[in-house]
């Protein structure tokens, strides 16, 4: 049975201002914001995680650097974390190289 929209808003729960903090450790966290900026910076080296970061930061207003830097941070620790568990190898430009062999 279907409950009315009004039912099922009425149960959902509020979203606290502070949930939105930032949590854990806050030396990694700080690591990994570094590592992005230096990625993104003009020393970083060519890697789908840069093109990636690059291309989000051209993507609109005055907060895309910061939203790109946050996005970037995160997702290298996503990256690190899985080569970590995994036990895999770090290629840089993995997924230009699968669209290249794609092609070809």
């Amino acid at each position: 049975m279907r409950r009315p929209v009004s039912t099922v808003c009425d149960t959902l729960p509020v979203v606290d201002a502070l949930e939105a903090q930032p949590k854990g450790d806050r030396y990694l966290r700080t690591m990994m914001v570094q590592g992005a900026h230096y990625i993104l910076g003009p020393f970083g080296e060519d890697s789908d995680l840069r093109r990636w970061g690059l291309k989000l930061a051209e993507r609109g207003g005055k907060n895309a650097k910061k939203r790109a830097v946050v996005a970037v941070a995160r997702k290298l620790a996503v990256l690190l974390h899985r080569l970590w568990v995994g036990g895999e190898v770090y290629e840089p430009l993995r997924n230009s190289q699968k669209a290249m062999r794609e092609v070809a």
